[in-house]
């Protein structure tokens, strides 16, 4: 069985009737696990190293966000700066994430993001390149592997 990492950031959260009910019935499903960022890390002191043996012992990784400002909330944003580091997630050295199935916001037509061999993207309203635009940067810095 895979074993489903969900990225949950939502500043917000408490105003939010949907995510509390899809997050309750999510915890309780086997081989998942959910990570609320806001929850961990309220003051944004992120534990890179532990973030990171978490994306690796997953097979599949949601980010699950609302988008503020055409992208992700800061600490999600934060979250990407610091874990999908150069020769780690991406450049020449950077393949800890291959073999990932990524769900994430961006551009579908679009076949790289941070090693992973499968992409799956929202599709956004308004098109590609109007509302995740610097989520897109993220696309282009870490090259994939095609699905």
């Amino acid at each position: 069985m895979n074993r489903i990492l969900i990225l949950f950031a939502h500043p917000r959260f408490e105003k939010s009737r949907v995510n509390r009910a899809l997050l309750k019935k999510v915890e309780r499903l086997p081989g998942v696990t959910l990570t609320d960022l806001y929850e961990h890390y309220p003051d944004f002191n992120i534990d890179v190293d532990r973030e990171k043996k978490s994306l690796v012992s997953h097979d599949i990784v949601v980010w699950h966000h609302p988008f503020y400002m055409y992208g992700a909330p800061a600490l999600l944003k934060q979250w990407m700066d610091l874990v999908l580091e150069h020769g780690w997630a991406h450049g020449r050295e950077g393949d800890f994430l291959k073999g990932k199935i990524i769900f994430g916001a961006g551009r579908p037509d679009d076949t790289a993001l941070l090693g992973a061999s499968d992409v799956r993207r929202i599709r956004l309203a308004g098109g590609p390149g109007k509302r995740a635009r610097p989520l897109h940067v993220v696309d282009g810095d870490c090259p994939a592997n095609p699905a």
